[in-house]
C-alpha cells in the first residue's frame, strides 16, 4: 500500500475443462504427423520368428508414434497407443478397441502399413484429463 492506495488483485481460476481449440486432439493432425513416421520405421521391415525380434519392433514403432505426439504437445490428454503387428499371408485381420469417452473431446487414430512380409495397424487414443 503506497500513499494511500489500496491495490486489488483479481485472479481467475486456472483450472481448465476444455483444451484450446488448436491443441485439441485431432484424427487428422495424428495421422498426418505420424503416418510418414510408421512407415519410414517398418520400410525394409520383415516379420521374424523369433518373438523377441517381434516385440522390438513393436516397441521401436510405439516409441517413434510417441515421439511424433510429445511434437504435436497434447496438454493434459492421456495418450494411449495400441500397436499390433504379423506376418503377412494373405490373411484377414481387424483389430478393434472400445472405449469411453467424450465425443467432443476425445478421439482415436488410426495408422495402418501393409508390406509383402509385414502387417501392422496401430491405434492412437486421446482423452482429454480435466
Amino acid at each position: 500500500m503506497e500513499d494511500g492506495v489500496r491495490l486489488i488483485r483479481v485472479q481467475q481460476p486456472t483450472f481448465e475443462v476444455e483444451p484450446v481449440l488448436d491443441n485439441r486432439f485431432t484424427k487428422c493432425r495424428v495421422e498426418e504427423v505420424c503416418t510418414p513416421a510408421v512407415h519410414e520405421c517398418l520400410r525394409g521391415k520383415e516379420w521374424s520368428e523369433e518373438r523377441e525380434l517381434n516385440t522390438e519392433l513393436s516397441q521401436s514403432v510405439t516409441t517413434v508414434v510417441m515421439e511424433c505426439l510429445r511434437e504435436l504437445n497434447f496438454s493434459r490428454y492421456k495418450i494411449i497407443v495400441q500397436t499390433n503387428l504379423g506376418e503377412n499371408k494373405d490373411q484377414s485381420v481387424r483389430v478393434a478397441s472400445h472405449c469411453l469417452w467424450e465425443s467432443q473431446l476425445d478421439g482415436a487414430a488410426e495408422i495402418k502399413f501393409i508390406s509383402e512380409k509385414l502387417w501392422c495397424t496401430v491405434v492412437v487414443i486421446g482423452m482429454y484429463v480435466h
